[in-house]
C-alpha cells in the first residue's frame, strides 16, 4: 500500500492547469508507440494495434484520426522493430494528414532481466494535403474562397516533411517509467509559409497489481509538454475475471474519460470517450475512440496474464 499511496501522491503533485497544445487520446494501452516508440517489442513477439478516435462528431467542424502498429521483437537482435500508420482528417479546412514511421527500439537486460532499459529512434515521413476549394464566402461582386482567391481557381496544397524522434523506457518488475521527444528536427509543416512543428516532450509512469491469477490493476501517469502548454493525465485500468477491462481517468486540461473492454491471450478491443467537464474548457473536445489489437506471444506466457503495457 505504501507503494500506491507514493504513486498518487506523484499524480497530485503534477496536476497542472495549462491548455494541451494537440487533440488528447488518453487511452495508452491500446496505443502504446504513440506513446513511447521505446514500447516496441515489449510483449516479446508479435503485436498489432489499431484504431480510430472521432472527435466532436457532432459538429460541422470533426476531426477523425485512425492508425495502425504492427510490432516485433527480434530475439537474435534483443530489439523491437514496429511500423506505424496514422492518418488524420480534419474537416475544417479540409486536411488531410499521411503519416508513416518506422521504429527501432534495443532491449537491454541487467540483474538477472529483472531491470530492463530500451532506448529507441523513431523516423517518420508526413504527407500533409489541404484542399481547400469547398469554402466560399460572398464578398461584393461575386464568391471567393477565404484566401481571397476566385471560386474557378482550385486551390490545393501538399506538404511534405521528415521528422525524427525518440524515447527512453525502464522497465523494473511492475514498474515501468518512460519519456519520449518528438519532432527533434522541428519539420517544417506549413502550408504557406515555415511553420516550424515544436518539440513535445512526455514523461510517463505506471504500477501493476497482480491481485490473483484472474485479476490485475494499473495505475498510470503522464505529463505532457509541447510549445509551453502542457497537461498531466492520471488513470487506472483494472482487468476483471481475466477477460473484462475498465478504467478511467482525468486530465488536468479538465477533461475525464473511460473506457470498457476485453481480451484473451490473442485479442483486445475496448471503447472509450472522452468528456469535457468545464465549460472554460472550450478548446478540448469530446470524442469516442475505438480499438482493436491481436497479440501472439510465446506459448509459456500465454499461461498467464500480465502487465497491461508487454500484453
Amino acid at each position: 500500500m505504501k507503494k500506491i499511496a507514493v504513486f498518487l501522491s506523484a499524480l497530485v503533485l503534477l496536476h497542472v492547469k495549462n491548455k494541451a497544445q494537440n487533440l488528447v487520446a488518453p487511452f495508452t494501452n491500446q496505443n502504446l508507440l504513440e506513446l513511447n516508440p521505446s514500447f516496441a517489442g515489449s510483449n516479446g513477439f508479435l503485436r498489432n494495434q489499431a484504431g480510430v478516435s472521432v472527435y466532436n462528431p457532432n459538429s460541422y467542424y470533426y476531426q477523425v484520426n485512425t492508425y495502425n502498429n504492427t510490432e516485433a521483437y527480434l530475439k537474435q537482435l534483443h530489439a523491437g522493430l514496429a511500423i506505424t500508420y496514422s492518418y488524420n482528417h480534419i474537416s475544417y479546412p479540409n486536411t488531410n494528414d499521411n503519416v508513416i514511421s518506422l521504429i527501432y527500439a534495443q532491449h537491454l537486460s541487467l540483474l538477472n532481466k529483472k531491470l530492463k532499459i530500451v532506448p529507441s529512434l523513431q523516423f517518420t515521413y508526413g504527407r500533409r494535403h489541404l484542399d481547400n476549394t469547398g469554402y466560399f464566402f460572398y464578398e461584393g461582386d461575386g464568391f471567393v474562397s477565404q484566401w481571397g482567391y476566385p471560386r474557378n481557381q482550385q486551390i490545393y496544397y501538399t506538404k511534405n516533411y521528415f521528422d525524427l524522434s525518440a524515447g527512453l523506457l525502464i522497465n523494473y518488475k511492475n514498474f515501468f517509467i518512460g519519456s519520449s521527444y518528438a519532432h527533434i528536427n522541428s519539420p517544417d509543416v506549413g502550408f504557406y509559409g515555415t511553420d516550424k512543428q515544436p518539440g513535445r516532450f512526455r514523461l510517463h509512469g505506471s504500477y501493476n497489481i497482480k491481485l490473483n491469477e484472474k485479476n490485475r490493476l494499473q495505475f498510470f501517469m503522464l505529463v505532457n509538454s509541447e510549445n509551453g502548454f502542457g497537461y498531466a493525465q492520471g488513470s487506472i485500468n483494472a482487468l476483471l475475471f481475466k477477460h473484462l477491462i475498465v478504467g478511467g481517468g482525468y486530465l488536468s486540461n479538465d477533461v475525464a474519460f473511460a473506457n470498457l473492454g476485453y481480451r484473451n491471450n490473442f485479442i483486445s478491443s475496448s471503447i472509450g470517450f472522452n468528456k469535457v467537464t468545464s465549460r472554460l474548457a472550450g478548446y478540448s473536445l469530446p470524442a469516442w475512440t475505438f480499438n482493436l489489437a491481436w497479440h501472439l506471444r510465446n506459448k509459456e506466457l500465454r499461461k498467464e496474464i500480465t502487465n497491461f503495457e508487454t500484453w
